[in-house]
């Protein structure tokens, strides 16, 4: 229906009446009239619902609509423009014909108005449509134009015959003056242009600006869709993208990585955008380098089996790491200290910690075991195991450098401001610049803001191991995959458990929680990481071995 308004005085009223009988009694409702605060409201029936729109301003002329179709239900428009609609709906009338009535419900004042407000309606009534269909949103908002743009010329502030200015907007090909002018797309050089997937308009069939349907790109988290299809994360809820459930699953089979014939170990790996694999093995004293499809790694920092305090050799390396320009840094755990390697070369610089001297002062580290860098590479924050701190340096420092006191007392303890010998860190930009802290000897994982003084544990319960599924034993690295679901390697309990977006229960996904070195067991796990592809790398540290398992 349509009906053009002009009101004379405000509060309540019936504008359209339906019933089967004269009085307008017998089966009866009003779908559109004024609530008692002088919203103007359209109702449907059974079940009930109702959308209520704007007060009217009195004295004005207002075109009304309203719409239905059962899939989309009952829409209200306002001068052309959608004011709201009931989604999904069904709809009930009787079997014989009813009596319209405009202005006013005679004596049916108990038929089904919900919250509209029954009565005589004061005021102006004109141009009273009924249709057999539902009009589209541009069929309502033409009733509402000047008739003029139904006239086959090209007058007032048209751009093209009867489109553009103030009448209907213009079809693609049509002269434009504004984007405004054209029917959703981009006016272009003065013409209606093509819908394209980059126009900044939801058009060409996309479900929400510039992705979804079947011309453009999947949307983000979000974004506004109608099927898997639409959505990066393949998870369409209630018309909104996202992020995926915690459904992702591998095969339980680990694949061996070999070199040559010797088997490749480590504490913690780093993969880099080209999926080259990076390992720490500090049994051997040396830095990795397994290229993807490659079937030998290669020594990119240490001697093997040579372990030293001078610039080329290291002893005991925990964890690596690889900018964007090549150089390689690695913790040196017990030369207390951390080691770059700019790119090419065999003869590394301290940009962190006295080489052989742990300690507690500021400039010091003690047995540090892992490190994570902030997006732009400028900042290393790294978990001083001996100290039970994070200290952050500059990538760019030098030995001797006092680092800045991030995360802990000093002092090991289980409250969310003390750490318990913080065995590895992530640095999470997606969320506030938080850092996951990894307390080994806590048993638990916490989360921490950068300049707060304390955290939240978001898995294990601190001071407390034990094997079952909310409980770790000495976790020793800690991933987070797009969807913000996080990955623990329970080092003691020989498994890895992945914990869904804000759940503190773990799902055991690798290892069974006895140490074992078949394909389907871990003996004290220490790192994993993620190739592109998903692919789990793990280090199965007390097999001395690298473990591949495979994305389903």
């Amino acid at each position: 229906m349509s009906l053009w308004v002009q009101r004379t005085s405000t509060g309540g009223g019936t504008l359209v009446h339906y019933s089967t009988q004269t009085d307008g009694q017998g089966w009866c409702i009003v779908p559109i009239g004024f609530s008692s605060t002088g919203n103007i409201t359209a109702t449907v029936w059974t079940p009930q619902n109702h959308v209520t729109g704007p007060v009217l301003s009195v004295n004005t002329w207002t075109h009304i609509a309203t719409t239905y179709s059962r899939a989309r239900g009952l829409t209200l428009y306002v001068n052309g423009v959608s004011v709201g609609g009931t989604a999904e709906q069904i709809n009930d009338a009787p079997g014989t014909p009813v009596i319209l009535t405009l202005g006013n419900s005679i004596t049916g004042k108990g038929c089904n108005s919900q919250s509209i407000a029954t009565g005589p309606f004061y005021g102006y009534l004109d141009e009273f449509h009924v249709y057999s269909r539902e009009l589209s949103t541009r069929e309502v908002s033409a009733l509402t134009k000047d008739k003029t743009c139904f006239d086959g010329l090209m007058n007032r502030d048209e751009t093209e015959i009867d489109c553009g200015g103030s009448c209907l907007t213009c079809a693609v090909g049509k002269n434009c003056t504004l984007t405004k002018d054209c029917d959703n797309v981009q006016c272009i050089n003065n013409i209606c242009a093509n819908a394209t997937c980059n126009d900044t308009i939801k058009n060409n069939g996309e479900t929400d600006v510039d992705c979804g349907g079947s011309n453009c790109s999947p949307c983000g988290t979000g974004k506004a869709c109608s099927g898997a299809g639409d959505c990066v994360s393949k998870s369409c809820a209630s018309g909104i993208c996202k992020r995926s459930s915690c459904n992702s699953s591998w095969s339980t089979t680990g694949i061996t990585l070999f070199s040559s014939s010797t088997r490749l170990t480590c504490t913690r790996m780093f993969i880099d955008s080209n999926d080259t694999l990076y390992g720490a093995d500090k049994d051997r004293h040396y830095i990795w380098k397994l290229s993807k499809n490659a079937e030998n790694a290669t020594i990119v920092a240490g001697i093997y089996e040579s372990a030293g305090s001078d610039s080329v050799k290291l002893h005991y390396p925990e964890d690596v790491y690889v900018d964007r320009y090549g150089s390689i840094y690695v913790v040196d755990t017990n030369n207390h200290r951390i080691q770059k390697f700019i790119n090419g070369t065999i003869h590394a610089k301290t940009i962190a910690g006295l080489t052989g001297s742990a300690g507690y002062s500021l400039n010091q580290l003690n047995y540090p075991r892992g490190f994570a860098f902030d997006p732009t590479d400028t900042f290393m924050y790294i978990a001083d195991r001996g100290c039970h701190r994070v200290v952050r340096f500059s990538t760019n420092s030098i030995s001797g450098t006092d680092g800045i006191l991030v995360a802990g007392t000093g002092r090991p303890d289980n409250t969310i401001e003390t750490l318990n010998g913080p065995w590895n860190i992530r640095y999470l930009s997606s969320i506030n610049n938080d850092l996951l802290i990894v307390n080994n000897d806590g048993h638990s994982v916490i989360r921490w803001t950068l300049d707060d003084t304390s955290g939240t544990f978001v898995a294990g319960l601190p001071g407390i191991s034990c094997p079952n599924s909310v409980c770790l034993f000495k976790p020793a690295d800690v991933r987070i995959d797009a969807n913000l679901n996080m990955y623990v390697v329970d080092e003691k309990n020989h498994r890895v458990q992945m914990f869904c977006e804000n759940s503190d229960v773990g799902v055991t996904i690798f290892g069974n929680g006895v140490a074992g070195d078949s394909s389907t067991q871990l003996n004290s796990p220490r790192g994993i990481t993620f190739d592109s592809e998903m692919n789990m790398y793990v280090c199965d540290t007390g097999n001395k071995r690298v473990q591949k398992f495979l994305k389903l």
